[in-house]
């Protein structure tokens, strides 16, 4: 069993295990993965899932190291008892998926926010300049509002991300992408109900 728990990053606190007790690492977790599928000892792999989502970056791979997995042996996931947003994104790359009677499943979207700190700063006196070389290298900085260029850049690349968290899922669940964009959203489902989310999969602002 390979347990899945918190927040989902990239490398998460390497002090800790696999699954720390704020987040989980992709790094780590694909490297547990790799060891469950080299040992003889394991028949199938039961991934544990109790996470609300998190970051963007690893994600992707992650989810294709368990779908080339299932090529191996049977992987199984369980959202014991919460796999939204990334988490779900990896859930759904293993051979089947269930959910414990009282887990939520779901939250498919992708959100970036921008903070505009230039009227704070102005109010304390505080006047920021940014020495900078390249052209897009401040590009969504805090200490400006953001310009109509750097929010149509920073809303391609959540697209871009939707693009490929809506195929994994529609590939997974082996459904049309139109059913993962129209009928799944941006909600937490179990037992019938539907949950909206605040939040959903997020990373930090990107520089061009």
């Amino acid at each position: 069993m390979l347990p899945l728990y918190g927040v989902v990053t990239q490398r998460g606190n390497m002090v800790d295990d696999v699954s720390g007790p704020e987040s989980v690492s992709t790094q780590q977790f694909a490297s547990a993965l790799r060891q469950a599928l080299a040992d003889d000892s394991v028949s199938q792999i039961l991934i544990d899932i109790d996470s609300p989502g998190g970051s963007v970056h690893g994600v992707s791979e992650l989810a294709d190291e368990i779908a080339n997995a299932r090529a191996q042996k049977p992987v199984v996931t369980i959202a014991n008892s919460l796999a939204a947003s990334a988490a779900y994104w990896i859930g759904c790359s293993a051979s089947e998926f269930y959910v414990t009677p009282g887990g939520e499943v779901g939250s498919i979207g992708v959100w970036q926010a921008h903070f505009d700190y230039s009227q704070a700063f102005a109010a304390e006196g505080i006047t920021p300049t940014l020495i900078s070389a390249g052209k897009y290298k401040v590009e969504g900085n805090p200490y400006v509002p953001l310009d109509e260029e750097a929010q149509g850049f920073m809303q391609s690349r959540v697209d871009d991300y939707y693009a490929s968290f809506t195929k994994a899922v529609a590939r997974g669940r082996g459904v049309p992408i139109a059913k993962v964009r129209d009928g799944m959203g941006g909600e937490c489902s179990g037992l019938g109900r539907r949950r909206r989310k605040a939040w959903s999969m997020a990373w930090p602002p990107s520089m061009r």
